[in-house]
């Protein structure tokens, strides 16, 4: 989770900075909050602002009740008063949760959809399934939750549906009698959404949810005729915009950005392409932008702060942040609106992150006690790949490579360091065909001593003769460049 909005670090302290809403300033007296939190510690930080989060919001909640000001505006932030909810009113927000999950995942796979998805009676077997990353995260994500106790779940989760239900104005009190029932019933609703969400995956169902806003309450001033069998509307109804149109949309940003990097001889990548126009259709369906100079700031912060609520890494929500920071200001840099509104909106990437943990001993023991070390042994399934089974584990864990790099080392790739001849090194290079993550994770990786005693310059030598195209899978195995091609 990251840090809440109002949450800063002044001198190794972190401190809670806030401004007071504008219809309430005079009322309460003051124009900004400013307080210590009294702590090193990001948790305990985190945990204090919340509670503060929580102190003010009733203050500012009980100020315009005092002035008669309780009815939400969409562009005033102003909230529903709750005071009168009763249990089964909460328990319907909760199952608009669960409804606006399953919507958001059905938001994201159609883009990526066959046309056979949109007929009338669509076949789950057509259903874009995530990627092997994405999956993964969320079956840790599901396992997560189904391990929470309650108070594990208030405490990890609070902030994701504190903001999830906000777009509805609606403010959540850790002090109401019925929060409890409510975060209990948020539980189950996020449980009910990985059954849909492991139905597509599996290509077994999952199609023709009712939409979140059939979902009926007292957010609902009016609540028009909505799909229950589609999923093509936006994730919550927000306002209709009054800012001034420009006549552009994100597809005319992103061909605007496109053009410009050509023009600077920047190649173009189509996978990160790919994944900022997926971004970007999320962003427009949930704040329902049509025109680019709709978009706000504040509709950027709160998007950032909603994937941050979630499992997301941060350097992933910054990536995505980008993509939307990126077109409006490409937006800007055209003359398509009038000021430059989107810098600065990026988390910070704690220090922990992206830190990786040695691995046990007993591990270590493990992977190395296994006779294809201790005796020579080698596989002859074809799965075992040769000699990967023991060149891979020895390159991994001496020279931190993914085993992707791994698996494109040549014979072309070893070699002198060409800034220091004495020093072997791997190439981790892009060239013949090969693929890297990104130019930036071009590198030369110095050969540990450990690899040229056990022989790895044999092996080498040995590829070069036979023309193989990878050092792990040498040996033949069609590996070489005439059979390969």
């Amino acid at each position: 989770m990251a840090l809440p909005t109002h949450v800063t670090k002044r001198n190794g302290i972190y401190q809670y900075v806030r401004r007071v809403p504008d219809d309430v300033a005079g009322h309460i007296g003051r124009t900004r909050i400013q307080t210590s939190l009294k702590t090193h510690d990001m948790r305990i930080a985190r945990e204090r602002a919340f509670e503060l989060d929580q102190a003010w919001d009733r203050r500012f909640d009980e100020a315009r009740l005092a002035i008669g000001n309780v009815s939400r505006d969409g562009d005033t932030g102003t909230w529903l008063s709750t005071v009168k909810w009763s249990r089964e009113d909460w328990t319907n927000l909760a199952k608009w949760v669960e409804l606006t999950l399953i919507e958001e995942d059905w938001i994201a796979r159609v883009g990526r959809a066959p046309g056979a998805l949109l007929v009338s009676d669509p076949n789950p077997r057509d259903i874009p399934v995530d990627d092997d990353e994405t999956f993964s995260r969320n079956l840790k994500r599901l396992r997560a939750l189904k391990e929470f106790t309650a108070e594990t779940y208030i405490a990890e989760r609070r902030a994701f549906i504190a903001r999830l239900v906000r777009t509805l104005g609606v403010h959540l009190d850790p002090k109401s009698g019925l929060y409890g029932h409510f975060m209990l019933e948020c539980h189950r609703a996020e449980l009910r959404f990985f059954e849909t969400y492991l139905l597509r995956n599996q290509h077994r169902g999952g199609i023709g949810n009712p939409h979140p806003n059939t979902i009926q309450g007292p957010w609902r001033v009016a609540a028009p005729s909505e799909p229950t069998t589609g999923q093509t509307a936006p994730v919550t109804a927000a306002p209709t915009r009054s800012l001034a149109a420009s006549g552009y949309t994100f597809d005319d940003c992103i061909d605007k950005w496109r053009a410009l990097r050509k023009a600077a001889g920047k190649p173009e990548n189509e996978r990160y392409l790919e994944e900022m126009r997926k971004t970007v259709k999320l962003f427009s369906r949930r704040y329902n932008i049509r025109d680019i100079a709709q978009v706000t700031r504040r509709d950027i912060v709160d998007f950032r702060d909603n994937l941050a609520a979630g499992s997301m890494a941060v350097a992933t929500v910054n990536k995505k942040v980008g993509y939307i920071t990126a077109l409006i200001n490409t937006a800007n840099h055209a003359g398509w609106i009038e000021h430059r509104f989107a810098d600065n909106i990026y988390l910070t990437v704690p220090d922990t992150q992206g830190k990786r943990d040695p691995y046990p001993d007993e591990v270590i023991g493990r992977i190395f006690g296994n006779r294809i070390f201790t005796a020579g042994f080698r596989h002859k399934r074809a799965k075992a790949c040769a000699e990967v089974q023991f060149w891979l584990p020895l390159i991994a864990c001496l020279h931190g490579m993914s085993s992707s790099e791994i698996l494109q080392l040549g014979p072309d790739t070893v070699g002198p360091n060409p800034d220091d001849p004495d020093i072997l090194c791997f190439n981790i290079t892009n060239a013949n065909s090969r693929r890297i993550k990104e130019n930036a994770r071009k590198r030369y990786v110095p050969i540990r001593h450990e690899l040229v005693e056990l022989g790895f310059l044999d092996l080498v030598e040995k590829a070069r003769r036979q023309d193989d195209i990878s050092l792990v899978l040498t040996y033949g195995e069609n590996l070489r460049r005439g059979d390969h091609q």
